[in-house]
């Protein structure tokens, strides 16, 4: 759980806004701290909420990214201009880019496949440059499925969102961390998201803190592994129960591209 008034550059949160939160003053209480703390701060919006809002006035830059947001490169595009302000932050003496986003901007350009995978790849860069990232997504606009889903994705919570069981986060380059537990409950999500971070060349699934996982989500691994792109998915610091019960199931026939590294 997040504490949005003592936040590290690198932290990338799902806050969770019911509908009797007051968001203007809890987020703006969050841009003022990290003016305070040395931050470049900015804040995200829909159109509509930027003319006279207190966040846009405590921020150094507001904006709707939405009307740039068409397709694969568009949501390139985005990211790089978010690396570029990160950048822009520390080159000008500032400790770190932070940014409060109202995920409402993002309301009915996305589907919760696309969103999820986008907040995947927003995790990466947040940890890559360093910065804070508060992701707010409102219970009068988003279900509370969605929000669970993209709270997967998301390396600390704020709010009372539903919890899936597991997150699947950045840990470098090409490299993810999965926490938590996953079983034939959660597999399906599991498998979404881990889909999602597979793309070409090798990618690093750490597992050394996964608690538990069944065969279904043993299943997700494959077959997330043979649909994607990516050319090789190496399984880090496996248990000996995986290692065993992987070979045990055949998996490592059925999927060539995963290599289990002990």
């Amino acid at each position: 759980m997040a504490d949005l008034d003592v936040l590290a550059p690198g932290d990338h949160i799902c806050w969770a806004v019911d509908a009797d939160d007051d968001f203007e003053l809890t987020a703006k209480r969050c841009l003022v701290e990290g003016s305070r703390v040395g931050d470049k701060v900015l804040y995200v919006g829909p159109a509509a909420s930027l003319p006279g809002s207190p966040l846009s006035a405590v921020a150094v830059k507001a904006f709707d990214p939405g009307p740039a947001l068409t397709g694969p490169a568009g949501v390139d595009d985005m990211l790089q201009v978010f690396r570029l302000e990160a950048t822009s932050a520390t080159d000008d003496g500032f400790r770190a880019l932070r940014v409060v986003a109202d995920m409402d901007w993002m309301a009915g350009l996305a589907t919760n496949d696309e969103l999820t995978a986008f907040e995947l790849r927003l995790d990466a860069v947040a940890d890559e440059v360093g910065a804070v990232v508060i992701c707010a997504y409102r219970a009068t606009t988003f279900p509370a499925g969605e929000v669970a889903r993209v709270n997967t994705v998301h390396s600390q919570t704020f709010g009372q969102p539903d919890d899936l069981g597991f997150r699947v986060c950045s840990d470098g380059p090409q490299c993810w961390d999965v926490t938590g537990e996953v079983d034939c409950f959660n597999a399906e999500a599991f498998g979404l998201v881990l889909a999602s971070a597979a793309s070409s060349g090798t990618v690093r699934v750490r597992l050394d803190r996964l608690e538990f996982i069944d065969v279904a989500g043993m299943r997700a691994i494959a077959a997330a592994a043979e649909a994607g792109a990516v050319a090789r998915m190496s399984l880090e610091s496996p248990s000996e129960t995986f290692a065993r019960c992987w070979a045990l199931l055949g998996y490592e026939a059925l999927a060539p591209k995963v290599e289990l590294v002990r």
